[in-house]
């Protein structure tokens, strides 16, 4: 099914996107500290220009890359923090700071350095747990300001000392407020999550004796050298982020095992999170007995969660797609005297956007608009031909199209309202109305204020009735009958938490849910629900959660800028050009306050 490879492909291709602020150290670490970056020395990272003389690019063997600058006194509060261990976890809600996770890319209103006021915020918001995500580029390269181009020409020879030094500042201010930091190898050579000939490279990381191997190592062992003084209670190690579905568990076992060794030979006792095979979503079982914790990511239904990537629609940030949660199974299959049917307030201008994938040709395709026909169009063998979509005959001697098996993008039609309506239905008619058959995959409907989408629905050995949609004036989706059985929402959530839950309680395994999140454009509240369901499994299962991502980008928290406020939530300014959603505050504090 087309719409079972668009959810595939969004899985596999989860685009991380948000970055976060980073800033300058306190006067007191300064003082503490002679090589910590100073205030004025912070505002550096925005300069385009780094002076050649100053002394910032070591030796990646040199003992400035090697020792950290955090305080004594920090160090010994960090032996006091929570004791954390792979066999036993604190109880963990979190959320991922994005600054660095990209080398030459950031987001809008975001800074390329680490600022306490982003730790005292998370502290005060009542996150007690962050995930690190780190472009291994970044530690490795002179000149930080401008993007490597396709591919890093660099080695990793040499350190830079400032992104070391402002990592320093974030575990310091992490520790004092009691914050557990871990750090995550988010990009690397040979590892790229983002698009274009990096994605294409990623097999290059995992092959044994590679230099893009080497270099991924050179900084785990650069990085456990560094912190080898800092207690595992507050300084944790993510290896390596979603291992691609390529990955064969043999080649991971032995690429994490070797990381293992590297990290325990200067802290036996690091902590070390293991995300699962095939994006995060596959236990290895390969990796039982290890001393490592196992992760999993969750965006299911991606369809809801990544609403705005939809392949279809494409992304639209000034009237962008709504999703309601749960998803709701809508049918699609136009046949004999049934119609589709969706009510609510459509003015003048309203743009319909239909996607077919499959069905007999021969019929007509209509829509009517309080019951008068506005729009005609023949399924005809001229019209798949020109959309390039394949064509074969079934048992029944009809000519069908499907985009499925010739793998090409469906029919695309649309038709825009001339008047005002209330109901608008879709039907297919033809001659033989017992062989006929239209799947109408995916609508959308746009209007002034709001583009909503609703995406048909399979269920394995349930043949749904024909379903009938309200839209309301928010754009929300709602189903005249009571489908709630087949909805995805909580129980797919329960049910994919299971298979985890039981895993671990099969082989001891500790397993921690490290991202999971909801695209920007939603409705606040939808979103509001699906977090609720997403900690609240969490809290029946015992998992400690991190929430992707903090601030700056379409998954956002934290709003800086005012085109990633999420619809209808209601925000306060936390700190200066900084806002926080009451309605998802709400979840995660009741949440905070279950564990």
């Amino acid at each position: 099914m087309m719409k079972k490879r668009i959810l595939s492909v969004l899985i596999c291709c989860v685009l991380m996107l948000g970055c976060v602020g980073c800033g300058s150290a306190s006067e007191d670490t300064a003082k503490e500290t002679n090589q910590a970056v100073s205030s004025d020395a912070a505002t550096q990272f925005d300069e385009a220009e780094i002076s050649q003389e100053e002394e910032f690019f070591v030796p990646r063997t040199d003992e400035r890359a090697r020792t950290n600058t955090i305080s004594a006194e920090m160090k010994e509060q960090a032996k006091q923090m929570e004791a954390a261990s792979y066999q036993k976890l604190p109880d963990w809600y979190g959320t991922s700071p994005n600054g660095k996770y990209e080398f030459g890319w950031t987001c809008d209103g975001v800074k390329p350095y680490y600022e306490e006021v982003m730790v005292q915020e998370m502290a005060a918001e009542g996150f007690n747990f962050i995930r690190v995500p780190l472009d291994t580029r970044l530690f490795f390269a002179k000149d930080t300001s401008q993007g490597p181009g396709p591919h890093f020409k660099g080695n990793s020879d040499n350190a830079n000392l400032k992104e070391l030094e402002n990592l320093d500042e974030l575990i310091a201010w992490c520790i004092q407020y009691g914050i557990h930091v871990c750090l995550d190898v988010h990009n690397t050579p040979g590892g790229y999550m983002i698009g274009g000939d990096e994605e294409a490279s990623r097999e290059l990381l995992f092959t044994e004796g590679s230099a893009e191997e080497q270099m991924f190592f050179d900084f785990w062992d650069m990085i456990s050298a560094r912190y080898a003084d800092v207690s595992t209670n507050a300084l944790s190690f993510n290896l390596y982020n979603e291992p691609p579905r390529f990955l064969e568990e043999e080649q991971y076992v032995r690429f994490v095992k070797r990381g293992i060794e590297v990290v325990h030979s200067y802290t036996s006792d690091r902590l070390i999170f293991v995300d699962m095979l095939d994006y995060a979503h596959v236990p290895v079982e390969g990796l039982v007995g290890e001393p490592v914790v196992q992760t999993f990511h969750f965006y299911e239904p991606t369809s809801f969660s990544h609403a705005n990537f939809d392949l279809y629609a494409g992304i639209n940030r000034t009237t962008p797609i709504l999703v309601s949660y749960p998803i709701l199974p809508v049918s699609c299959a136009l046949q004999d005297e049934d119609s589709y049917k969706i009510s609510g307030d459509f003015p003048k201008d309203t743009k319909l956007v239909m996607y077919m994938a499959i069905g007999n040709i021969g019929g007509t395709f209509s829509i009517k608009a309080d019951g008068e026909e506005i729009y005609t169009r023949d399924i005809s063998r001229e019209l798949i031909e020109e959309a390039g979509i394949g064509m074969t005959t079934d048992d029944y001697g009809t000519t069908v199209f499907n985009s499925y098996e010739s793998e090409t993008d469906p029919l695309r039609l649309e038709c825009t309202l001339a008047e005002d309506a209330k109901q608008i239905e879709f039907c297919y008619r033809h001659e033989n109305p017992v062989l006929i058959w239209l799947e109408l995959n995916n609508l959308v409907v746009s209007t002034p204020t709001y583009r909503t989408a609703l995406d048909a629905q399979w269920i394995d050995g349930v043949e749904l009735p024909v379903t009938d949609a309200i839209i309301d004036e928010n754009g929300r989706v709602k189903l005249r009958q009571d489908l709630s059985e087949y909805e995805q929402g909580y129980q797919l959530i329960e049910d994919t938490f299971q298979v985890y839950h039981e895993f671990s309680r099969r082989t001891g395994v500790q397993v921690m849910l490290q991202e999971f999140g909801a695209i920007y454009t939603n409705d606040v509240n939808c979103v509001a629900d699906y977090f609720d369901d997403v900690l609240t499994v969490c809290d029946k299962y015992g998992f400690s959660w991190s929430m992707w991502n903090y601030d700056g980008g379409d998954f956002s928290y934290v709003v800086l800028d005012d085109i990633y406020r999420r619809r209808g939530a209601t925000y306060e300014e936390v700190n200066p050009g900084r806002y926080v959603p009451l309605e998802l505050r709400k979840v995660f504090q009741k949440h905070m306050q279950e564990l």
